[in-house]
């Protein structure tokens, strides 16, 4: 999910980047560093991402718009959707967002973080696959080429 309203990008860019973990709350690296209560900003984009995960697709969308505005007051919020993420996000905030794993969020910026080039690239949030799903995955497809192996 792109946190970053201001900057372009196209399908198909590339650009390097440095990866943050939002667990870590190390946000030396990130694009918004600099604004006044960061890490609560990022912690309250970060839970919108991770409500993906449990929305519907069709409100992805307004999601994304809400975490725009977290980031950028200026950013459009068409229709009611997205202010009620905003609200829901920040009331999440004022609770200690209670039970979430910010391990689970991963940002991935530009190396040029603080790039004034509005056709730069744009910084990303994402959720980071659990060690137990990676494990899984592994497993099995150590067993699938093992039985090709063998056979």
């Amino acid at each position: 999910m792109c946190d970053d309203w201001a900057h372009g990008g196209a399908p198909g860019d590339t650009w390097q980047a440095n990866f943050t973990n939002l667990g870590t709350s190390n946000l030396s690296l990130v694009r918004f560093n600099q604004l006044p209560s960061a890490l609560t900003l990022y912690d309250e984009a970060g839970w919108l991402l991770l409500q993906t995960r449990v929305t519907p697709q069709a409100q992805w969308k307004d999601i994304n718009y809400a975490v725009w505005h977290i980031f950028d007051p200026n950013a459009p919020l068409p229709g009611t959707a997205p202010l009620y993420w905003v609200n829901l996000a920040q009331q999440e905030a004022t609770l200690g967002f209670p039970g979430v794993d910010f391990y689970q969020v991963g940002i991935f910026t530009p190396l040029n973080q603080h790039d004034t080039n509005l056709n730069g690239p744009q910084e990303f949030l994402n959720i980071v696959p659990e060690p137990s799903t990676l494990l899984l995955l592994g497993t099995g497809l150590a067993g699938l080429l093992g039985r090709k192996w063998l056979t």
